[in-house]
């Protein structure tokens, strides 16, 4: 038996999280079932306090699972302050 990935403890462990998830599906075989039951896996993989971040996401009327891993991985994702970073790179010294 297969073991599915634990709760996300750690938001910057998402992307090893999302690989896991996925490698789970495949090995169980997941891929063929309903799309609201992978994502109900999904969040039941992911841990209880998810859950309130899942609901603040809107989607269209059908939900997919490929649609909910993006909204995740906006969610964990940081973006990148492009002025920080100029200002950072033209303030360098050697």
């Amino acid at each position: 038996m297969i073991r599915q990935p634990g709760p996300l403890e750690n938001p910057t462990d998402w992307k090893t999280f999302r690989s896991a998830f996925t490698f789970y599906m495949m090995a169980m075989e997941k891929e063929k079932k309903a799309e609201k039951t992978k994502v109900s896996l999904l969040i039941s993989c992911l841990g209880a306090k998810y859950i309130k971040v899942y609901n603040m996401f809107e989607f269209s009327d059908s939900v997919e699972l490929k649609d909910v891993l993006a909204k995740f991985e906006e969610y964990f994702i940081p973006q990148v302050n492009i002025v920080y970073k100029r200002y950072k790179f033209w303030n360098r010294r050697q």
